[in-house]
């Protein structure tokens, strides 16, 4: 009986030795850094950012394909029609320009209600002169009747009808005689015979 706890004693011992000795020789394992609460990079992502970007060249690309700079001059030529301060944007980021209220449920809801938009953009916003989202405009392309496009523009729609933002789809082939109607009839202007 002695000499069976005695074997016993000697396997536990050898296998605690074991894992030390392994344990002290592991590689220690690579985390990400923690993300500050508000989501800004720690200094330590930052200076792994620095250090990806100097491993690759970087070039220039339009933001917007040329239907989308066609839909984007006429918006421009439109907003300055109405004047007033109003501004025409591209691409803008949805989390800059629109937020979940306060108070409106509870705090992780609206923090995964936030990150539902922040990534997402308007092809083009429409800002009065206080700079304030009046308009959101979605250029309905050949890409926008994919699956993912369609349920991103869903989203897009949704926050839109929400936060009380007119949100305007452009179908490809629009004539600028057309936009100018429906954009000036959406932000309550009075429409004018075209010129």
């Amino acid at each position: 009986m002695e000499y069976a706890a005695l074997i016993v004693a000697v396997v536990a011992l050898t296998v605690l030795f074991l894992a030390l000795a392994v344990k002290g020789k592991r590689r220690p394992q690579r985390r990400e850094p923690k993300v500050t609460r508000k989501g800004e990079a720690t200094e330590f992502q930052q200076s792994a950012q620095l250090d990806h970007i100097a491993k690759v060249a970087f070039e220039r690309k339009p933001i917007l394909n040329k239907a989308e700079q066609r839909v984007f001059a006429a918006l421009e030529g439109i907003v300055a029609e109405i004047g007033g301060g109003h501004r025409v944007m591209a691409q803008t980021c949805m989390g800059e320009v629109l937020q979940p209220v306060k108070d409106s449920g509870e705090w992780p809801d609206r923090k995964r209600a936030f990150s539902a938009i922040n990534s997402k953009r308007f092809d083009f916003a429409v800002f009065d002169g206080a700079g304030m989202l009046v308009m959101a405009v979605e250029y309905q392309g050949a890409g926008h009747h994919q699956k993912k496009a369609f349920i991103r523009d869903a989203v897009k729609r949704e926050v839109c009808r929400r936060a009380g933002v007119p949100f305007v789809e452009v179908e490809q082939g629009t004539t600028p005689a057309a936009l100018r109607e429906r954009v000036l009839a959406t932000l309550g202007v009075r429409v004018l015979a075209a010129e």
